[in-house]
């Protein structure tokens, strides 16, 4: 789990990287295929933290979906206003590190098979 939580996010980099200079029909497959690698890793996300807090599964599930949408929400804003100031390159730029950032953090969760021993 922890193999796919890294590489779905290094594989949604590139595609970021791409979109701001990609028009029409590739932008829209763009799109498409990071949208895809960004999301395959959601669901291993949710089981992940529920294997971290195997006696609070209903916490744990409700934490990670809403974080994910609680900072979606707070960084549009905050995306915003760099946007406003710098513009919208600038936010491109941001936007697309930030996979590589969550693949590089993920790198430091713990190992899923030394949890699955523990429960």
């Amino acid at each position: 789990m922890k193999r796919l939580l890294v590489i779905s996010m290094l594989i949604a980099t590139p595609f970021a990287l791409a979109f701001p200079y990609l028009h029409g029909v590739l932008s829209v497959l763009d799109l498409l295929f990071f949208g895809f690698s960004v999301l395959s890793s959601f669901s291993v996300s949710v089981v992940y933290m529920q294997m971290m807090l195997p006696k609070n599964i209903g916490m744990a599930s409700g934490l990670s979906i809403g974080f994910g949408v609680g900072a979606g929400g707070i960084g549009s804003v905050f995306m915003g206003g760099i946007s406003d100031i710098f513009g919208v390159a600038t936010v491109f730029t941001i936007l697309s590190l930030l996979p590589l950032a969550g693949s590089i953090i993920a790198l430091f969760l713990p190992n899923d098979r030394l949890e699955k021993e523990k429960v």
